[in-house]
């Protein structure tokens, strides 16, 4: 069950947003994307803040789903100005075959060290890199899965980086939250302008992904009404 709604996401192609907290699992939830897409097409994986660690478990996740590990392709920008830039030529790393870009994560595109209240902070991820990729995504038939992130504030507390502006331009979100034993993820899938629904558990056990799905349809978002 599992395996048919994460391929239809795959296969309906168009943005999906992987959000929640630190430690809440996007990475590897975005990990379980890359090895089921890793199946039957070339996968690119845009790394954006500069950590290797989640590779091995890339290719220990592909391999474990029987996919190919040599259908992935990792690119690794340094700073935001170079993030920026791959993104908005991430069309000339395209096969024949691509079917899914993994962008983790997207806000890395700006300067996280502006301050919030600056009225042009962001303008590049809205104004440029998203009409981008949405344009890609509808005019080559694939899935891009981007994860955000969330800011320490004033106190200590976490933000959620542009969530709500994210959202906007995706046609599904998946949240993950992290339960209080810390041995698994809750999922909720909100698909465009709907409400969230519960969408199943995210458990990883030896650097491996296993999401356990709940019984829900999963349908094109082409039957709905999805606007920026």
């Amino acid at each position: 069950m599992q395996h048919d709604h994460i391929e239809h996401l795959i296969n309906d192609g168009g943005i999906i947003h992987l959000s929640g907290e630190p430690f809440s699992g996007k990475t590897r939830l975005g990990i379980h994307f890359a090895a089921k897409a890793s199946q039957s097409g070339h996968v690119i994986w845009l790394c954006a803040d500069g950590k290797t660690s989640f590779v091995e478990d890339l290719r220990k996740n592909i391999t474990a789903s029987q996919g190919v590990v040599s259908n992935l392709e990792l690119i690794f920008p340094n700073g935001h100005e170079e993030i920026y830039e791959s993104l908005m030529t991430i069309h000339s790393f395209l096969k024949d075959d691509t079917i899914l870009v993994v962008i983790d994560p997207i806000t890395r595109a700006i300067d996280l060290g502006r301050r919030y209240d600056d009225e042009m902070w962001g303008r590049e991820l809205f104004e440029d890199v998203l009409p981008s990729l949405v344009g890609l995504a509808m005019g080559n038939e694939l899935c891009i899965v981007f994860t955000s992130e969330v800011r320490m504030g004033e106190g200590g507390a976490t933000r959620p980086v542009f969530h709500k502006k994210l959202t906007q331009w995706a046609d599904v979100e998946i949240h993950a939250e992290r339960a209080m034993t810390m041995t698994y993820s809750h999922l909720t899938l909100r698909r465009c302008n709907s409400e969230p629904a519960d969408f199943g558990i995210m458990r990883i056990k030896n650097g491996l992904v296993t999401i356990d799905v709940s019984g829900q349809e999963v349908q094109d978002c082409s039957e709905s009404s999805c606007s920026v």
